[in-house]
């Protein structure tokens, strides 16, 4: 499956790419509550009880082991099935060749600057492993920033006043449901710079 897009920036940062359910609405969730789509232990619950990851087990409250994902459904990104992934800007690959899952898990971390955080610190703790992260908190992101000490400037990839043509290719395999329907999104992060002249001119260069 390949998704296209089209971006006009002079620092064109990252782009930040997930999936989102296609017919979940926003007040569904999986939180613990009567009202609330496959209620179940709270998040806490489940995680002082030592049951994170396992996937059977139980304390003598009932509360059963299982997904510690405690959200909104509506902010649920399931890439479950997905092989490998790649970007190309302007038919131009980012990567030498299309990432694996475990690939773009790294991929995105590194972007977000928590690759060698500690787990408590910089992971959810319900994103235990790499099945969780596709189920539930899937995210390919890539940057293009330079990343230095010092002085602010733009260091994003410059269009040259053209169109950034964005094409994400996604590859599915194994035991994908059919009745899963999510829409792709692809966001892109750019650098503007707000110039405030005489008598409060604003200006944006893009």
């Amino acid at each position: 499956m390949n998704v296209l897009r089209t971006v006009n920036s002079t620092s064109l940062d990252q782009l930040i790419c997930c999936f989102q359910p296609a017919s979940t609405p926003i007040s569904a969730s999986q939180l613990r509550g009567s009202n609330n789509i496959n209620a179940g232990p709270s998040f806490n619950e489940v995680f002082a009880a030592g049951l994170v990851g396992q996937s059977s087990g139980t304390t003598p409250n009932g509360i059963t082991a299982g997904d510690l994902y405690n959200q909104s459904l509506f902010f649920k990104s399931d890439a479950t099935g997905l092989t490998s992934c790649s970007i190309e800007i302007n038919n131009t690959p980012l990567m030498p060749q299309p990432l694996e899952d475990d690939e773009l898990y790294n991929e995105t971390l590194i972007a977000l600057g928590g690759l060698n955080q500690d787990m408590s610190s910089g992971i959810y703790p319900g994103c235990y492993f790499l099945a969780h992260f596709l189920k539930y908190y899937f995210t390919f992101i890539v940057s293009l920033e330079n990343i230095q000490q010092g002085d602010f400037c733009k260091s994003g990839l410059d269009g040259k006043s053209s169109a950034l043509n964005v094409a994400l290719k996604m590859v599915f395999g194994g035991s994908v449901s059919t009745t899963e329907f999510f829409i792709p999104i692809i966001f892109a992060k750019c650098t503007r710079i707000m110039m405030v002249n005489e008598c409060h001119a604003i200006t944006v260069v893009v």
